[in-house]
């Protein structure tokens, strides 16, 4: 296991890892502030777009977020008419969730907003980095996904 040699606090991995993804967070939200979104509702609305159809269960399992916030999810995008439900064919007590043409237009705009603000996260990489940055992006959920059992809910085993 590599040890951390950071001995200042604005270094260390917690800190580089937190104050990073909270201006990535903070860029997401003004750019989809007029779109009336959620950067929370973004993956929802891609897994959608890529293959839709799915029980409000199975969005909740892929996205590994809880039944209860997938459902209040659902319901903000089905308001703004983002989504809709139908009833599954073959098992009645089942609905299905689709994007609607105006969900499918969101999905174009969103991923070119993910595309505007990853050149603006990367400015500066070559290549090279940018490779090695995701390498170690996955090895790190990775090693996390292991401590929490392969369940990003609460509770992770203490390590």
């Amino acid at each position: 296991m590599a040890e951390c040699f950071e001995t200042r606090e604005e270094e260390s991995l917690h800190a580089l890892l937190s104050q990073a993804m909270r201006l990535y967070f903070l860029r997401n939200y003004a750019l989809l502030e007029n779109k009336r979104l959620h950067p929370g509702q973004i993956p929802v609305l891609l897994e959608l777009r890529q293959s839709g159809g799915f029980s409000q269960i199975e969005l909740a399992r892929r996205l590994q977020v809880r039944p209860s916030t997938m459902a209040v999810m659902l319901q903000r995008l089905e308001k703004v008419g983002l989504v809709r439900r139908h009833p599954d064919e073959k098992d009645q007590r089942v609905s299905r969730v689709y994007l609607t043409e105006k969900g499918d237009q969101v999905c174009r705009d969103v991923q070119d907003m993910i595309a505007t603000i990853d050149r603006e996260c990367l400015v500066d990489f070559t290549r090279e980095e940018i490779l090695l940055l995701k390498r170690f992006l996955r090895q790190i959920k990775d090693n996390l996904t292991a401590v929490c059992d392969g369940d990003a809910m609460p509770p992770c085993r203490p390590a």
